[in-house]
């Protein structure tokens, strides 16, 4: 029997899920303790030792490379494409879907339950970890308060969107935004056939390169990127988690009285 197109999200069977929440639960546990030094001020041994050992390879050609790979893994580009993949997301399960299920409903609760809303809903999971992880780097940066080190750093060649919280270190803004992103357009291309293998490869060099460059440059301590890729992939497990679980909207809803059942 042939199988239609999916999101990630559909795919995604109870079993599955259970694995997810148990990771999500490890990763969650190890960012906690991880980010303890950096909390309480302390740092992480070996930081300098890593940092100085990244920096002493700086070549030309090399800042170049790193400068690519480093705008690929900026904000405005990764928001672009994961608004892309959401759309793309949306477009493929919106065509599996018989069309006369989606259909307009007088009753909100009857609406969540549509077809047309599952469809948009499991659709937005690469936004929804993109904003989840942006906002708490966001939020940890200005609460931790780390500065960057105080090394003779690469300034960007290429053009960035610049903040004031941009001057804190801790998580890695770009370690965040680029394992997101390319592991949403590599798991995208998984599931819906596109170049597999080609994605996966080019998705786990852009992820390294830009990790290894926020060394190369010396605007982060390693202990910053690593902070920032497993932030990320905490929140592309809640994405994905709760945007398969849309039964779950109706039920709290129902729970504090905002819809009532048709």
């Amino acid at each position: 029997m042939r199988t239609t197109p999916n999101t990630i999200s559909q795919n995604v069977g109870t079993a599955t899920t259970v694995v997810l929440a148990r990771a999500l639960v490890i990763c969650l546990g190890m960012f906690i303790v991880f980010s303890l030094p950096m909390i309480l001020g302390s740092g992480m041994p070996g930081d300098m030792n890593i940092l100085l050992a990244f920096m002493s390879i700086r070549q030309p050609i090399l800042t170049q490379v790193v400068s690519v790979l480093t705008f690929m893994g900026s904000a405005i580009p990764t928001l672009l494409i994961c608004i892309a993949l959401s759309l793309l997301e949306w477009r493929r399960n919106y065509r599996s879907e018989n069309r006369r299920q989606v259909t307009k409903s007088k009753n909100l609760a009857a609406w969540l339950n549509t077809a047309s809303f599952r469809i948009g809903w499991q659709s937005l999971w690469p936004l929804i970890a993109y904003s989840g992880a942006m906002i708490t780097d966001i939020a940890m940066r200005v609460l931790i308060q780390r500065y960057p080190p105080q090394v003779a750093y690469i300034p960007t060649l290429l053009p960035e969107l610049q903040a004031d919280f941009q001057r804190y270190a801790y998580p890695s803004g770009h370690a965040v935004t680029v394992v997101v992103t390319y592991t949403a357009l590599a798991l995208t291309a998984h599931y819906h056939g596109i170049l597999r293998r080609t994605t996966l490869i080019f998705s786990s060099i852009v992820i390294a390169g830009v990790g290894i460059g926020r060394l190369y440059l010396g605007v982060h301590w390693p202990s910053d990127v690593f902070g920032g890729y497993l932030l990320a992939v905490i929140w592309l497990l809640a994405a994905v988690i709760v945007t398969r679980a849309d039964n779950t909207i109706v039920r709290i809803a129902e729970k504090h009285g905002i819809v009532k059942q048709p």
